[in-house]
């Protein structure tokens, strides 16, 4: 039975990704470039600066940076974030192909914003 995308099964799995090409001529959003672009917009953006920190620059790795922005998203009352954290980051840990997606998601982001938004991160 067809997705609402026209896809059926693992179709989707099997087409190439897209090229990672962006406006700027960076061809690839690795981690690294993320933390540079995070330094460079923290300096440059006081009100932004906090957010960015606590968000990027205050880990060291992708991983934790990523489990953390989820668990502060989807916290509430009866999930504390600190617990989600946990969760987030251990599951991101055993399964890369995740902070792999998760990443192919901030180039498409990228790409599609890259010529309106100098700051794609925030």
């Amino acid at each position: 039975m067809p997705s609402a995308a026209g896809f059926t099964g693992t179709a989707w799995r099997r087409r190439a990704p897209p090229r990672p090409i962006t406006p700027t001529g960076i061809t690839t959003v690795s981690p690294l470039v993320c933390r540079r672009e995070a330094e460079k917009d923290a300096a440059a953006e006081p009100l932004l600066s906090s957010f960015l920190y606590a968000s990027i620059l205050s880990h060291d790795n992708f991983e934790r940076s990523l489990a953390f922005v989820l668990s502060n998203r989807l916290s509430d009352a009866t999930f504390l974030s600190t617990e989600l954290f946990e969760v987030f980051y251990s599951i991101l840990r055993t399964k890369p192909e995740i902070a792999e997606a998760a990443l192919a998601d901030i180039r498409a982001v990228r790409e599609r914003v890259g010529p309106l938004s100098p700051r794609w991160l925030a």
